[in-house]
């Protein structure tokens, strides 16, 4: 029996581990724990599938309640082995059965993937781990019964009567219930408190519908801008975001972390082109006053990259970094930048051969011809964006650039059906 019992409590623990990392992928994506359990930078599908609507209930996300249950199994399995043998079918019957409801719920959870198109690994390590604690809450419960020489029928319905029977039987179920119950509360509020240090919201459906209508209020605007070398995603893609950005700006930053979204939402059907427009005098005369030093560094920086091949990762590694490299920004900041993306980078180049680009005249030409078309277009902030030619200022939340993503591309199909 006790090979069970054990069995359970490693299984438990592997999952409370998962879901940990799941909860840091919901709340804090841009963790070095979070890049490495599920992908960095555009292709992070456990990031994306925390934003869908899919990954919480009431607000509560379901990493949260994986927390808990496999708490309260690695809790039911303890107080068992505490107990003694006397409790070990209680234990076995509970696993099993819980065990049982989450591999039926993995079952529906497994069908959003498929529907979304995003693979996330943990969550399917997490449905493994579901999957062994019922294999071993049967076996346990099966060689219980075989032992007492009844069914399994049996022994479950002998149990759920002999344990309130006994007035120690129900000071213990008594106990068990308290402690689940503080448990559950200890998760719950643990994960409220991580939520509301993680800055996180939702929005309502009335509050995305308000946004979208005020959006689509706005009229279209005529663009004529040259193709940006600085394009993230297929260019082929039916929909293109024209992107004015500060690559040292917050709210720029903050819209990376939508981008990353967005990518993996739609994969094949969005792409974002990036003009630069640094807040920085030292480049930009149309600027009042330099809000990002040295930000005309990183916009040549990110051209580099974008003619080397390496944009992708150049941006993933930029942003990744970005608390650390936004004050300070120098040409050797962005080599550091260049030498870490390009490890990740199927196309390979020499630092030498960035450096060189990054010094050219080139860049600097591209530099100012992206500030004087956002001057023609009368861009004032970062980051700004045109979808179908309306303009959007600042970072949208990801809810309601999704939703607009959505409506432009059914605008799309039904126009090349025609």
């Amino acid at each position: 029996m006790k090979k069970f019992l054990y069995t359970l409590l490693v299984l438990s623990i592997a999952g409370a581990a998962l879901s940990a990392l799941l909860l840091i992928q919901h709340y804090f994506p841009g963790s070095d724990i979070a890049g490495m359990t599920c992908g960095d930078g555009l292709d992070n599908p456990c990031h994306s599938l925390s934003l869908t609507g899919y990954a919480s209930i009431k607000g509560i996300p379901l990493a949260g309640v994986g927390l808990f249950f496999y708490l309260f199994i690695l809790f039911t399995v303890l107080v068992a082995d505490y107990a003694g043998e006397s409790y070990y079918d209680a234990a076995a019957i509970l696993a099993a059965s819980l065990s049982g409801a989450a591999v039926a719920v993995n079952f529906v959870l497994a069908a959003i993937l498929v529907k979304t198109g995003l693979f996330c690994t943990l969550c399917v390590w997490t449905y493994a781990v579901d999957i062994l604690m019922l294999a071993a809450g049967v076996l346990w419960t099966r060689e219980s019964a075989r032992q007492r020489g009844a069914s399994i029928a049996a022994l479950v319905a002998g149990t759920a009567r002999g344990i309130p029977e006994t007035s120690g039987g129900r000071a213990a179920l008594g106990l068990f219930v308290l402690f689940a119950a503080l448990l559950g509360f200890s998760v719950f509020a643990t994960v409220n408190i991580i939520e509301k240090q993680s800055g996180k919201r939702e929005f309502t459906r009335k509050q995305i519908n308000d946004y979208v209508t005020s959006f689509y209020a706005m009229e279209a605007e005529e663009l004529d801008l040259p193709e940006s070398p600085m394009i993230v995603g297929d260019p082929a893609a039916p929909l293109n975001i024209i992107a004015f950005t500060d690559f040292l700006c917050s709210a720029c930053s903050s819209f990376f972390e939508t981008e990353k979204y967005i990518m993996t939402r739609f994969p094949g059907k969005v792409s974002i082109s990036y003009y630069g427009f640094p807040l920085d005098r030292s480049c930009n005369p149309t600027v009042n006053r330099t809000v990002y030093e040295n930000s005309c560094i990183a916009a040549r920086a990110v051209n580099a990259a974008a003619r080397t091949g390496i944009l992708g990762e150049y941006l993933k590694m930029h942003f990744k970094r970005y608390n650390e490299i936004k004050h300070g920004y120098a040409e050797e900041t962005a080599m550091s930048v260049f030498n870490d993306a390009v490890k990740y980078s199927v196309k390979k180049s020499t630092p030498g051969e960035y450096r060189k680009i990054l010094q050219s005249d080139d860049i600097d030409t591209a530099v100012r011809n992206d500030i004087e078309l956002a001057r023609e277009n009368d861009i004032r902030s970062t980051p700004t964006l045109f979808i179908g030619g309306r303009r959007m200022r600042g970072a949208p939340p990801k809810e309601m650039l999704e939703e607009i993503i959505r409506l432009e591309l059914e605008k799309k199909k039904t126009e090349s059906a025609r």
